[in-house]
């Protein structure tokens, strides 16, 4: 139960696959993924005899379903042939899979899965006999991969859910049986890099609440099972596949940062568009590993110019961490990373919703407190001595890659590369300004106005004292 499997182990394809486009056959079929979610509660003797009670449950759900297809709940009540027939044009892929999802109609996706189990004690009406039953929430949140082109019936795609379905839910249940207690299930996305291969797509059950090497055991298992290099996190859970029907985020939600990542406002990875540094000797260079947001002054509809550059660099971090799936925790707003600050005793509550200015120091406790994640605080007294970082940094980006917040002068930048010229000691920073106060989205333009780009070392005054905010997360398996 604790194994992973891939979605396309079992998938019939009359023909030879071919991933770029879809999955394709003579017939001309096209992969589309159905998602089914439901909440269940199954109750049993023992946490041994769970796993059939939970079955036994679902098989009496599933004939109301089998027998009453409009309890699936489908767009415009359009049959779900109907549906797939009209996505069957366009191509799906591991990359941007067709999306569709149904749920039944007593059952809701909104329910939270981390329901505690309960085992509740029975009193016989003699009141000596005690007996216990276990009692668990489970979150069912199957995904099916379906070849489909041509003429198809409602039976046909039936047929495949319900075959999958039975077998998803018996694992299901033994896993949450083997672990006491709830259980996620994860898909992933592994690319051709990862598996020397095709792209792969994975389910795996994530046990909620699992003792951390307990749970980085399972990780080890899965990257030996499949064949993944252990040089990089993979299962993560906040790498897991984001469903858009999951993605309940709106702009008043999304507020001064919180979870720009599903918002898309802001320009993402414009060092991209920057004028290059040289590469090859006497330079030495090295960037940013992986994807982050653009955080600046008045980022998302919130006004912060002249005190804010700070929060904003601390938010481009995280959006690195969240992105590159180090973590599952939201962007913070500007209030949150005050109140966390509060919280931990460093400032009073006179801060919280004031436009008081923050530090590397005070940011790298914020880091720690919202998202567990430690940073390594580099204090050099004046600028001109900044170049004596460059080896520190360029084994920073070449082994972490995260961004790196620099502040000094009331003034914070944030740093996504350094280059250093072995033969003349010469020092270039890649600096990502958040003081922008515009709503300028085109990174090129960005980076030809300044805000982002390859800066001398003259850049930070000489006479000022800077202190490196420099993120630690943990990068293993």
């Amino acid at each position: 139960s604790d194994q992973a499997v891939d979605l396309y182990d079992d998938l019939p394809t009359g023909g030879e696959v071919s991933f770029e486009g879809g999955v394709s056959d003579a017939k001309h079929r096209r992969l589309v993924y159905i998602r089914v979610t439901c909440w269940l509660t199954a109750d049993a003797s023992s946490w041994a005899a769970l796993p059939e009670s939970l079955v036994e449950r679902f098989e009496n759900d599933r004939r109301r379903l089998v027998s009453a297809r409009a309890s699936m709940l489908v767009s415009d009540g359009a049959s779900l042939a109907k549906l797939l027939a009209a996505n069957s044009s366009n191509s799906a892929s591991v990359e941007s899979p067709t999306e569709l999802y149904c749920r039944w109609s007593h059952g809701t996706i909104d329910v939270d899965c981390t329901v505690p189990i309960a085992t509740v004690a029975t009193v016989s009406s003699s009141g000596t006999n005690r007996s216990s039953c276990v009692s668990v929430g489970i979150k069912i949140n199957y995904l099916c991969p379906l070849l489909i082109g041509g003429d198809f019936e409602d039976d046909e795609v039936w047929q495949r859910l319900d075959a999958g379905l039975v077998d998803y839910v018996r694992q299901l249940g033994l896993t949450v049986a083997k672990w006491r207690r709830p259980v996620d299930t994860n898909y992933y996305r592994l690319t051709e890099p990862l598996v020397g291969g095709r792209p792969r797509l994975i389910r795996v059950f994530y046990p909620i609440g699992a003792d951390t090497d307990e749970l980085r055991q399972l990780r080890h298992g899965w990257h030996e099972q499949l064949g993944v290099p252990k040089t990089r996190p993979v299962f993560w859970p906040a790498m897991r596949l984001k469903f858009a029907a999951d993605q309940r985020l709106s702009t008043s939600d999304a507020g001064n940062g919180a979870d720009e990542d599903e918002s898309g406002r802001l320009v993402i990875n414009p060092h991209l568009k920057a004028k290059p540094q040289p590469e090859t000797a006497p330079w030495v260079t090295r960037l940013v590993q992986g994807d982050y947001a653009y955080y600046h002054y008045g980022s998302c509809g919130f006004h912060d110019s002249g005190w804010g550059c700070a929060y904003r660099s601390l938010q481009t971090i995280v959006s690195w961490l969240r992105r590159r799936g180090v973590i599952d925790a939201p962007v913070p707003k500007h209030e949150a990373i005050q109140r966390a600050l509060v919280d931990l005793g460093d400032k009073p509550k006179s801060l919280i919703g004031s436009r008081q200015w923050l530090g590397a120091v005070e940011l790298s406790y914020a880091l720690k407190s919202l998202t567990g994640v430690a940073a390594r605080l580099v204090h050099v007294s004046r600028g001109v001595d900044l170049p004596e970082q460059a080896r520190l940094l360029l084994h920073h980006f070449e082994t972490i890659g995260c961004p790196v917040m620099i502040g000094g002068g009331q003034y914070a930048h944030t740093l996504l590369g350094c280059s250093l010229n072995e033969a003349s000691g010469e020092v270039r920073w890649l600096v990502l300004d958040p003081h922008y106060t515009g709503s300028e989205t085109d990174a090129k333009q960005l980076s030809k106005d300044g805000w982002c780009g390859w800066k001398s070392a003259s850049f930070f005054k000489s006479d000022v004292h800077y202190n490196l905010c420099i993120p630690q997360p943990d990068m293993g398996v």
